[in-house]
């Protein structure tokens, strides 16, 4: 199988894991947890990713010269703040005790 770093881009290699933004360690302790104690893990995992997808988009849209780099960031930009707003209403659900549903 080919290294996955190859389609890195040298200046992000530092920031690349391949599970994402968590670390080994939360990965591996992630692995071994069910019901509430995962799914609370998981939305902080997911709301994380989100959060720096927007930070990407928003540093693209300010300083990208690629008007289809552009394009892109703005319509994930949309999708993802979407997203993350869904996220957010499910964790507050879940620490305030209801369903989320």
């Amino acid at each position: 199988m080919a290294d996955s770093h190859h389609c890195i881009s040298q200046g992000y290699a530092n920031f690349w894991h391949p599970t994402g933004m968590m670390s080994d360690h939360d990965w591996a302790d992630m692995q071994h947890q069910y019901g509430h104690e995962f799914n609370g893990h998981w939305l902080d995992a997911v709301t994380a990713n989100r959060s720096a997808e927007l930070a990407l988009c928003r540093a693209e849209l300010r300083a990208g010269a690629s008007p289809q780099a552009r394009h892109l960031a703005q319509a994930m930009l949309t999708g993802r703040q979407a997203q993350l707003a869904q996220l957010q209403r499910w964790h507050h659900t879940m620490d305030h005790g209801h369903n989320g549903d």
